[in-house]
């Protein structure tokens, strides 16, 4: 708060016997009483403009501070505001736009949000989803990973195969050396013909639905990390470098139900606003200029 700000909060105490002396003149009526207000208890008074109780209490609970802080900064926020509007800012066009969107924010959390709320969203849609992406939350451990594939299938002749096991070979010795992540692992491809050799994004897999040699050294090998063995597939030889580790996991609906809410929240929500929206149409009359807008919808 401002030096001037906290003089004149220190001198509201001297301003409100004055204050009681004029009003039984006649000459500040109500200024530190209800009367005026509504229900509402008078803290402080800036030309005219009341501070009520209810706004200190409340910016003390959003600021987290002090009764005194809060009327403190509520003071400060009048005397700007004073100040805007004797140089004629709150007739600016953006300045009243904003006023609109707070009023429209403000409705909002008074109307809409407080009726429509993550406890009405349907329980028969969170099983419903539950189950249409249950292999989420229901799954061995799964890993991730990129490779270089220097390829050499069986059939292939024994000396491609030994070439293409030398390669991957030379690439995993340089990978140990020099990898420091996924894309300076993918670099040491360069320059290599694609017909040798080829680099390939591993999604998430179970142990079970690889090749035994592959699952073997992808699922020894911590993330981040480029596999001591170099696994013989029938696709070729492999340069493997672990990406992620997704646990295993075994949720039941009540269990991962928060987050089965959390990822059908948004779209609950947006339908639920757009009937809301709807049903606030048919008290108005819009008019829109067909002509100008074309076809566009």
């Amino acid at each position: 708060m401002t030096r001037l700000a906290r003089v004149l909060l220190s001198l509201a105490p001297a301003f409100a016997p004055a204050a009681c002396d004029r009003a039984e003149r006649g000459a500040a009526r109500g200024a530190w009483t209800r009367e005026g207000h509504g229900s509402g208890v008078v803290i402080a008074n800036v030309d005219g403009t009341a501070i009520l109780g209810s706004e200190v209490a409340r910016q003390a609970r959003l600021k987290g501070s002090g009764v005194r802080a809060a009327a403190d900064d509520l003071v400060s926020f009048e005397l700007l505001a004073a100040e805007a509007r004797r140089r004629g800012l709150d007739a600016d066009a953006e300045v009243r736009d904003e006023a609109r969107r707070v009023a429209v924010q403000r409705y909002l959390a008074e109307t809409f949000e407080r009726r429509f709320t993550r406890d009405d969203v349907d329980e028969d849609l969170l099983r419903r989803t539950y189950e249409e992406r249950r292999s989420e939350f229901v799954h061995p451990e799964l890993r991730s990973a990129v490779h270089l594939l220097a390829k050499a299938s069986k059939d292939s002749p024994p000396g491609e195969q030994a070439a293409a096991r030398a390669l991957a070979a030379e690439l995993r010795a340089r990978a140990r050396k020099d990898t420091t992540d996924a894309a300076s692992f993918r670099a040491l491809a360069g320059g290599i013909d694609a017909a040798r050799l080829v680099v390939e994004n591993l999604p998430p897999y179970p142990f079970g639905n690889l090749e035994r040699p592959f699952a073997e050294a992808l699922f020894s090998t911590k993330p981040g990390r480029v596999a001591d063995a170099v696994p013989r597939t029938s696709y070729g030889y492999h340069v493997v470098f672990v990406l992620a580790v997704d646990p295993a996991r075994n949720l039941t609906f009540a269990k991962a139900r928060a987050q089965v809410l959390e990822r059908v929240w948004p779209e609950e929500q947006a339908r639920a606003f757009e009937r809301f929206v709807t049903e606030r149409v048919a008290k108005h009359e819009v008019l829109l200029n067909e002509a100008l807008l074309g076809g566009d919808s």
